[in-house]
């Protein structure tokens, strides 16, 4: 009886009752969409990051990356690819050679990253390949050719076709320098990059740093991100610590993580904004309820209703008008979340804002259950809360003085 009560007070005033749904319901589809959003924009900017240099994984010497000393190698490392390649989660992995270099032409001169990889196997762990605007990718067997960022190539004021000396440090400390033709120039959209990485392949590098057949580094790509624990656990008994470091993309930048975890924190102060507009908008229709109802109520006290069922009833109308706002928030908000996660949201216009966050120009939103049903039961929690205040107000009259209110 109580419920059917509850459900007809609601539609006594029918204006006020839809006013206090459209706020719920409109306060949680924005919450909805922003998490949509955010969640969308943190998958593919890890996506990208993991996908456009890093990898899921990677294999060093002990103390290279805090030393970069070019002697800390990996010796036999064909050997170290096929028993990476054994484990059921890898889909690939591509050798490397990192060294600092100068690449001068006759008019620019500029420090950049060089990195020697394999073309066959680079490919299949990152995605260079696609990125490749003009000319062409390394060829798979040595030929005097690198592979540059088109912000870098118009600094350096060169084309493809043309030629760029590289001055860098060699193996047993001496210096080295050579002579490469430009055969492509690729866009990342990330200027870190673009400006500051440029490709050889990776016996070009070899004969540059005057090195014996080793590499600094075994980038590791996995079918899926979420076997990224397990796996590293499985190389670490196979890679022991005392001799290899195994640091996932995590470890390599924890600043992507930072970002995540900033954004988050914007989005959980924007559900705290929407919690309280939803209580207050809550606890001014049950304050209203109670007032034009106070004759009602001093009735019912008169008849012997107990103050626990009138307090019951006026929350049973709260969580009924949070519930039905909420789905309808849930309905609008997830229906609004798989639209653009199909279409995206173009942000082209944006993109250089975006460029040093890994997310691309195009947002494809993508709600996590996690956050869907967060944002859902803090609402309608809030909404059950804000109403406890005006039910102990219409529990505690009296009911001569609530038959004679005006």
């Amino acid at each position: 009886m109580l419920i059917r009560l509850a459900w007809r007070n609601i539609w006594r005033n029918t204006r006020r009752s839809l006013i206090t749904l459209s706020a719920i319901s409109f306060g949680l589809t924005v919450l909805i969409f922003l998490w949509g959003f955010g969640d969308g924009a943190h998958e593919r900017m890890v996506e990208n990051f993991i996908s456009i240099s890093v990898g899921h994984l990677q294999i060093h010497t002990s103390g290279y990356l805090r030393s970069e000393d070019p002697s800390l190698t990996i010796p036999q490392w064909r050997e170290k690819v096929e028993r990476l390649q054994g484990f059921p989660e890898v889909y690939s992995v591509s050798p490397r050679i990192r060294s600092h270099a100068l690449v001068a032409t006759p008019t620019q001169s500029s420090g950049v990253l060089l990195s020697g990889v394999l073309p066959d196997t680079e490919i299949k762990v990152t995605r260079l390949l696609e990125f490749i605007s003009k000319g062409r990718f390394l060829s798979p067997e040595p030929k005097g050719e690198v592979v540059i960022g088109e912000d870098f190539a118009r600094f350096l004021n060169v084309s493809i076709g043309e030629r760029i000396v590289i001055l860098t440090q060699g193996f047993n400390g001496s210096l080295a320098s050579g002579s490469y033709e430009v055969a492509g120039l690729f866009r990342s959209g990330v200027p870190e990059i673009d400006r500051g990485q440029i490709f050889l392949h990776l016996k070009t590098v070899q004969e540059l740093l005057s090195m014996p057949d080793e590499v600094h580094e075994l980038t590791i790509r996995l079918k899926s991100s979420s076997q990224l624990e397990d796996t590293r656990f499985a190389m670490s008994r196979v890679f022991p610590s005392a001799e290899y470091e195994i640091q996932t993309w995590i470890d390599l930048s924890p600043m992507v993580v930072q970002w995540i975890e900033l954004d988050n924190i914007i989005l959980y102060i924007i559900l705290l904004v929407v919690t309280i507009i939803v209580s207050i908008g809550i606890m001014n229709a049950m304050l209203m309820t109670v007032f034009e109802r106070f004759k009602e109520f001093g009735i019912l006290r008169a008849m012997g209703t107990m103050p626990h069922e009138i307090l019951l009833m006026i929350l049973l109308e709260a969580a009924m008008l949070t519930l039905l706002g909420t789905i309808a928030g849930i309905i609008m908000g997830f229906g609004l979340d798989r639209f653009y996660g199909w279409h995206g949201i173009n942000l082209s216009e944006y993109s250089h804002a975006f460029a040093n966050f890994y997310s691309g120009t195009v947002i494809y939103t993508h709600v996590s259950v996690k956050h869907l049903l967060q944002s859902a039961g803090i609402v309608f929690i809030a909404g059950i809360l804000s109403s406890i205040y005006p039910a102990i107000k219409a529990v505690r009259l009296q009911p001569v003085e609530a038959i004679r209110y005006v």
